[in-house]
């Protein structure tokens, strides 16, 4: 394994936290959970935790680790751990090259 990343499903109440890529990134306009590598002496735990803060702003408190996926990148193989965790979606702020516009999702009874 050449890379370790840690992913977040952030949650609340009423749906999924998912991150847009910006143009002009790699796989731009791309729907993605928050992640981030995985640090030296770094437990993915923490690396989700971090991720969360940096990349939407907001704290949330871990729940479980789902599993893996393993994907191929230019770098060699990566390592994706996935976990679940609790936020608050109004206390997000977003920055860095996957912020944009957030998105509500709209009512099927619309």
């Amino acid at each position: 394994m050449s890379q370790q990343q840690a992913g977040v499903m952030a949650t609340d109440n009423k749906g999924i936290l998912l991150l847009r890529r910006a143009p002009g990134t790699p796989h731009p306009e791309l729907w993605e959970l928050p992640r981030g590598l995985v640090q030296d002496g770094e437990p993915p735990e923490q690396t989700a935790e971090r991720v969360l803060r940096e990349q939407a702003g907001v704290a949330g408190d871990l729940a479980d680790y789902v599993g893996y996926v393993d994907y191929p990148a230019a770098e060699g193989t990566v390592r994706q751990l996935v976990f679940t965790a609790r936020v608050g979606m109004s206390d997000i702020s977003l920055s860095g090259p996957r912020s944009g516009p957030c998105h509500q999702p709209q009512s099927n009874s619309e």
